[in-house]
Parts: C-alpha cells; structure tokens; sequence
C-alpha cells in the first residue's frame, strides 16, 4: 500500500468515525460488528501504520498520537455473530432498552442542536 492509498483510506476511515461510529456505538451497546467499517480491521491498520510511520519521521506527534488513538476505535468492533448476539441480548433487557433509547434520543438531540448552530449550516 502505498502513502497516498493509505492517506485515502484514513480519510474515509475519519469521516466513518465522525458520522457513523457513535451512532453504531449506541445501538449496539458499545461493540458494532466489524462488517460495518468501511475497511477491514487490518486493511485499516497497515493504512494507521503507514502514515504513523511517514509522521514519526517528519517529527509530527501531534499527527502519530492521534493514529494511535484512532486505532484504538477498532478494539470497539467485534466478530459480527457475537456483537449482534450480545446487542440482541442487551436489548431483550426491558430496563437497559429503556436507557438505550434516552441516550439515543438525547445523542441525535445534541447533534441536531449543534448542526443548527453551526457556522458551516
């Protein structure tokens, strides 16, 4: 993969984890199925690994840390069989479905609040 590819791949990666990520978060309880990245985990970990390298060598660490920290996004997605068995298992739980829905009501609440005040909108 070469750095243009990989800076290709980052950059759909950080708008995934922009729009998508939070929102998949929620439903499913903190541990989306991996078939919902845009990339494979491991497609996006040499992409990581390649411009981290590229930055480290050009002394940007403001640029490696948050590589670094964007890669830890990627612990939050598990296999799809047991992320789907565990958010199905979550909301049969009358009491944690309760709570689910408030925070997303509250989520797409703030979002829409802030898109409203934005500058760019």
């Amino acid at each position: 993969m070469t750095f243009e590819e990989a800076d290709k791949i980052i950059q759909v990666y950080g708008k995934f984890i922009e729009y998508t990520h939070s929102r998949l978060s929620l439903l499913f309880f903190c541990h989306p199925p991996k078939s919902m990245l845009p990339y494979s985990k491991e497609y996006l970990l040499e992409a990581l690994e390649i411009l981290s390298k590229h930055y480290k060598n050009i002394n940007d660490k403001k640029r490696v840390k948050l590589f670094y920290e964007v890669a830890y996004i990627l612990d939050d997605y598990w296999e799809d069989n047991e992320a789907i068995k565990k958010a199905v298992e979550n909301w049969s739980n009358e009491k944690l479905k309760n709570t689910m829905i408030e925070s997303i009501k509250k989520f797409h609440y703030d979002w829409a609040k802030l898109q409203a005040t934005s500058e760019l909108f």
